[in-house]
């Protein structure tokens, strides 16, 4: 799941769940399985007093809930820089998995160390 964070920008295309506040998005963090949102893209400022602060602080405190890839699409030149510090400085950073395959993969996409599950053993469940 790609998920798009912003009040007045849609989503680029249909394969984007579009977020417009901070709850929202800090609950679909929540109840996505770990490793479900494998991307998401932060605007800074959500309308009135809402920001995308909330949402960087609530992964920096839960690890496992951060998507292989976070960018940011603000327009803020302040709330960017703010946005970016911190997931540079506390975004995981997960080794590559190689496939048997040969394919190298992010290590929240693989699948028991498998690129896909095109690659699973028929033996593995």
């Amino acid at each position: 799941m790609k998920l798009w964070v912003d009040d007045l920008r849609p989503a680029p295309d249909d394969s984007w769940v579009w977020s417009k506040t901070s709850r929202n998005t800090i609950d679909t963090l929540m109840f996505a399985g770990i490793g479900e949102i494998t991307e998401m893209s932060l605007d800074h400022d959500l309308g009135g007093d809402d920001t995308t602060r909330p949402v960087v602080l609530w992964m920096c405190e839960h690890e496992l809930r951060w998507p292989a890839k976070v960018v940011v699409h603000s327009a803020n030149p302040v709330g960017r820089e703010w946005l970016e510090g911190m997931i540079y400085r506390y975004k995981p950073q997960y080794p590559p998995v190689t496939c048997v395959c040969g394919k190298t993969v992010p290590e929240q996409e693989a699948v028991w160390g498998f690129c896909s599950e095109e690659c699973l053993p028929e033996d593995m469940p």
